[in-house]
């Protein structure tokens, strides 16, 4: 877990200072429980497993401790599945959970949208690349025009 509390440190030196220790730690030991577990986890490269599963930051939402929440909900649904039916799977359950809705110019975190039942276009794919990294599935937010 250290070399994950390291990355963090290095990568996001803003967060960081902003937030406790406590929550990069729950995030490593998360991210490092489905390195050791998930099996296209395991298969990941380590910068891909630093950047699109280890790391919180999506864009510029608040941090917050979801993944173990989101781990609890979609961990039964996708274990036995493969890489690309577990990623459907967890879109699946993401549009079960939020849909969209016009909101207040701060973007919301995943753990705001998830509790709130909507967010915003950008919220709701911050939401799902969430998810998807709280199962080990590297994922990353991509816009396009």
């Amino acid at each position: 877990m250290e070399e994950e509390l390291r990355f963090l440190e290095t990568a996001l030196p803003e967060d960081w200072a902003a937030y406790p220790r406590s929550l990069f730690e729950a995030f490593a030991a998360h991210a490092r429980m489905l390195r050791d577990t998930a099996p296209w986890c395991a298969a990941l490269s380590r910068e891909a497993y630093e950047q699109y599963v280890l790391c919180p930051r999506v864009n510029d939402e608040d941090l917050s401790e979801h993944r173990e929440l989101f781990y609890s909900q979609l961990w039964d649904r996708v274990k036995d599945l493969d890489q690309e039916d577990a990623a459907l799977e967890v879109n699946r359950w993401c549009h079960e959970q939020a849909s969209y809705q016009a909101q207040d110019d701060r973007t919301a975190s995943p753990l705001t949208v998830y509790r709130c039942g909507s967010g915003r276009c950008g919220e709701e794919s911050s939401f799902l690349v969430a998810a998807l990294r709280s199962v080990g599935l590297p994922a990353r937010q991509v816009y396009a025009p």
